[in-house]
């Protein structure tokens, strides 16, 4: 697994690094901005809002992702990118799926 991938600090350091290395600063703001990331095991995966934006991340906007995760992640090379439309799973689906257990209300006597 990749080091703190999953971490919102980390991806912000790739959204800088794109950002900085990006030629059209309306590219980032319409197509690399509204991305968000989940990683399980060596898969890293880039939600998409829609399908027009999944064509032109694929498209024009995938080298430059892949060179800021090789830029900001040791073992980037080990990993692969998915491309998903749709927002990533919840904290709650990426958990086990034991029951939530309430305690107790607590009545005053």
């Amino acid at each position: 697994m990749i080091p703190c991938l999953s971490t919102k600090q980390t991806w912000q350091q790739c959204l800088a690094y794109i950002r900085e290395n990006l030629s059209s600063q309306d590219d980032y703001h319409a197509f690399i901005a509204p991305l968000q990331l989940s990683v399980h095991e060596q898969t890293i995966t880039l939600h998409v809002p829609n399908q027009y934006i999944f064509n032109r991340i694929r498209s024009e906007f995938i080298n430059i992702i892949e060179d800021s995760l090789r830029h900001c992640y040791e073992g980037f090379s080990e990993s692969k990118i998915v491309l998903r439309i749709g927002a990533p799973p919840s904290p709650q689906t990426q958990t086990s799926h034991a029951p939530v257990v309430k305690p107790p209300s607590q009545h005053p006597l």
